[in-house]
């Protein structure tokens, strides 16, 4: 398995509604220091949601992190699966 791009929400709480250039400007320099890359607006016909994220490639420690969960997650899946199929095999006597 190799590193992957992901994206990381970042908190930003910010509502832009009427708000001035230099307002906003900030609020970007501020989520740029929290290491934002993105900006995604979401308009419907009754709101508009405002989020932040980050998108980068994953550091070797969330690399790591992410390839022992997908491991543990397989060896339950694993033993589910020999479970349903111990108790098959004593219920049809095989």
């Amino acid at each position: 398995m190799e590193k992957q791009i992901r994206r990381f929400d970042i908190s930003g709480g910010f509502d832009w509604g009427g708000e001035t250039i230099e307002s906003i400007r900030e609020d970007l320099d501020n989520l740029e220091a929290k290491g934002a890359t993105h900006i995604e607006i979401d308009v419907n016909e009754y709101s508009c949601d405002i989020s932040a994220y980050a998108q980068r490639l994953e550091t070797d420690e969330e690399y790591k992190g992410r390839i022992k969960a997908k491991q543990e997650s397989d060896e339950r899946f694993k033993q589910l699966e020999i479970e349903r199929y111990e108790k098959i095999k004593a219920k049809y006597n095989l």
